[in-house]
């Protein structure tokens, strides 16, 4: 059975990947560490996307046993990892419109992203171990897909594994209704304080709505896909087995289980689960590109960097030449989100 989505998926996905980093030096000198989790982890995602769809485009052979000992638990790590990322952005978000809380010294600010870091960081690194405690093979090859990881459906992956990513984006669907009653309440007050505080003053309002609007994009597409593949796991046949012992559960787990795609696309409800949670990926990054990728801060540092390659290409410029001042990049604030 050939794949309807090929080439289209790997074509979306790699640019996606490139999209999703541009922006990525202004956040990180603005050490903003929700959003900079957030492009990352989506990177390595469609990362891993791209090379097993075209790895295993048309075929299930065992042909690359490493990456695919890695990217199976990347792939259960991002599940958690994106969402979290999002729960830090509006977190902060939140943060910045409790005026009572704004963070004003280093420490404070230092602080803030070390709880980033452990929420949107540490938390999708602890995946790892805990997904191998209900592992029962060491990886599935799904022809046109690539390695997935073999779960086995038991008490325990429940807490373990499948309810993250609906716990966090509930979370961050909380802060984020939080965030929007008290800017409303609070505008005025609001706007005064941001920009005195925490951004450029070309950028505040523009930056805050957008960091609100790409959490609020991400709880859409994370919540529903999550809750979606709850309810497939929930509806698998026969019962949820008990989690009888550590031997049991790995019994054969070298075994290496090869599934043809007429197989996993026979089961429509299988077909849009892996269809969407893979979909999900490009159309975030691209969603980020959209929101950061295009605003007025994103092209003046497009028109600086453009400037400064143009500057040293120019003939008759030497090493050790003094550079031309660059008129219109020379006011650029400093990019920051929040």
């Amino acid at each position: 059975m050939s794949d309807p989505t090929f080439p289209a998926y790997p074509i979306l996905t790699g640019v996606g990947l490139l999209l999703v980093l541009v922006p990525f030096p202004w956040h990180f000198r603005a050490s903003n560490a929700g959003t900079c989790l957030y492009m990352l982890w989506s990177a390595v995602a469609s990362l891993t996307g791209v090379v097993n769809s075209i790895l295993w485009h048309g075929n299930t052979d065992d042909k690359a046993p490493a990456w695919c000992e890695i990217s199976v638990h990347l792939s259960l790590s991002m599940m958690t990892a994106i969402p979290a990322s999002a729960l830090c952005i509006t977190r902060r978000l939140y943060i910045i419109t409790n005026l009572s809380t704004v963070e004003f010294t280093r420490r404070q600010r230092r602080r803030a992203v070390a709880i980033d870091l452990l929420i949107g960081l540490a938390l999708p690194v602890l995946q790892i171990p805990l997904q191998y405690v209900v592992q029962s093979r060491r990886y599935d090859i799904y022809e046109d897909i690539g390695c997935q990881p073999a779960i086995v459906n038991t008490i325990l992956t429940y807490p373990l594994v499948i309810l993250w990513p609906a716990v966090l984006s509930i979370i961050s669907a909380c802060y984020c209704a939080f965030t929007l009653y008290m800017f409303i309440s609070r505008r005025s007050e609001f706007n005064k304080c941001i920009n005195k505080h925490l951004l450029s003053p070309t950028s505040s309002l523009g930056q805050y709505l957008r960091l609100t609007a790409l959490a609020s994009t991400q709880f859409f597409i994370s919540l529903p896909t999550s809750f979606y593949t709850l309810y497939l796991w929930l509806m698998q046949p026969g019962v949820i087995i008990p989690y009888e012992s550590w031997a049991y559960i790995h019994t054969g787990f070298s075994h290496v289980q090869q599934v043809p795609a007429s197989v996993w696309r026979y089961d429509r409800n299988v077909e849009i689960a892996i269809e969407l949670a893979r979909w999900s990926i490009p159309f975030s990054s691209v969603a980020f590109f959209l929101f950061f990728g295009l605003s007025d801060e994103a092209r003046k540092q497009y028109k600086m960097l453009f400037g400064k390659m143009f500057d040293a290409c120019r003939p008759g410029r030497s090493v050790g030449s003094p550079r031309r001042p660059q008129r219109w990049s020379q006011c650029v604030p400093r990019f920051e989100a929040y």
